[in-house]
């Protein structure tokens, strides 16, 4: 008896491969959304530390770190900072506070609050001389914002307002707080999200409620 080969016709061939690009576009979408969920995760919880630490100074100094947008800041290296690299400063380091003792005055060092932040987390020159000129950044790799509200309300966008040195043309999203202070404290925090403001193609959105609302802030998301 004669047996005859069948192979695969081009109908069955099209539908495997059909199923098989089903599975792998099912697989990247889950595990682009494990991804988006880890990062999300990650940056709420890297904005809370930021969170503690700043009520830990306030209780210490009985005010918020300045910005270093409404008057100048200088490190102790005599160079002016900004923004969160403000934070970075005040946060890490031990800081002389003035106490009086009857008519003499004592200095004890204090903090730093912060015990050390993730390399992933900072953005700037972590090896040279410069390693205050650094600010921080969120796990998509944007830097956050920090605006003391209680020093004046300063609306944020553009290399004027932020330390990194080398990124003057980077893309800083606009502030999204429509032109006013947010929330309860006497200082606003946020992270521009994923997007950071841009489509999937990398243009800006024009519509800012579209824009900003994957962004997580002191006053509304973490």
């Amino acid at each position: 008896m004669r047996h005859s080969k069948r192979g695969f016709t081009i109908i069955e061939l099209m539908v495997a491969i059909s199923i098989i690009t089903l599975l792998a576009g099912s697989l990247y979408v889950a595990m682009n959304s494990a991804f988006f969920e880890s990062q999300d995760k990650a940056a709420k919880g890297q904005l809370g530390s930021i969170r503690i630490a700043l009520e830990a100074y306030r209780g210490q100094f009985r005010a918020y770190p300045p910005d270093g947008i409404d008057y100048p800041v200088i490190d102790n290296k005599g160079r002016p900072i900004k923004n969160t690299a403000c934070l970075i400063y005040f946060l890490t380091n031990r800081l002389p506070k003035v106490s009086r003792v009857g008519t003499e005055s004592l200095v004890n060092p204090i903090g730093p609050f912060m015990r050390s932040i993730q390399a992933e987390y900072l953005s700037g020159d972590l090896d040279g001389e410069d390693i205050n000129l650094i600010e921080m950044v969120d796990p998509w790799g944007n830097p956050l914002n920090y605006d003391n509200i209680g020093e004046g309300f300063s609306p944020l966008g553009g290399a004027a307002h932020h330390t990194m040195v080398g990124l003057e043309d980077y893309h800083y999203d606009d502030d999204p707080r429509d032109g006013e202070p947010q929330g309860n404290d006497l200082y606003n925090l946020w992270s521009n999200g994923p997007t950071n403001g841009a489509d999937e193609s990398g243009d800006e959105v024009p519509d800012q409620a579209t824009r900003f609302e994957d962004n997580l802030t002191s006053w509304g998301s973490f």
